[in-house]
């Protein structure tokens, strides 16, 4: 939302803005689960540069939510500042967009990740170490092994110290 107002006033109404009395009406309307301090934390007002105008923002869970938010923080901060300060002047000159793509990333988009690198982690963790395996897993003995040098047997004593073979 961009907002037209008096130059003096337009640093003064960037507090209002975020003031409690404009997000406790928008919380109430907009009927949202979150508090004075969280919802200030995702408002966003600024003035545009060698302008009168302040931009006002809001992030939220979806872009429909941070929309209706922009717009009700800017309609209770222009009608704020109509009613205490008496200043008739100002002007919504733009009306709130709808995002074009998404604040941060999706939930759904994470546990796809996360579920990948497990998967890989698994695939890549599924070695044969032993004698033993080799034969579980083949049915077949083993010719001959390469001998562990000096780093790999201070690795093992170190897992054996900590209660946990690891290989």
């Amino acid at each position: 939302h961009c907002v037209q107002a008096g130059s003096e006033q337009v640093v003064e109404y960037i507090a209002l803005v975020t003031g409690n009395e404009v997000l406790e009406k928008t919380i109430d309307d907009l009927k949202l689960d979150c508090t004075v301090e969280q919802l200030r934390s995702r408002i966003n007002a600024s003035i545009q540069e060698d302008t009168r105008i302040l931009r006002i923002s809001a992030r939220a869970g979806d872009s429909i939510s941070a929309q209706q938010i922009a717009e009700k923080v800017t309609e209770y901060t222009i009608s704020l500042i109509r009613s205490s300060r008496g200043i008739q002047n100002i002007s919504l000159v733009d009306k709130a967009n709808l995002p074009a793509y998404p604040d941060g990333p999706s939930a759904k988009r994470i546990a796809v990740f996360a579920a990948c690198v497990i998967g890989v982690m698994t695939f890549f963790r599924d070695t044969v170490c032993t004698p033993e395996q080799v034969r579980m897993y083949t049915g077949l003995d083993t010719l001959g092994m390469i001998p562990a040098g000096p780093d790999e047997i201070e690795k093992r004593t170190y897992w054996k110290r900590r209660g946990t073979e690891k290989s």
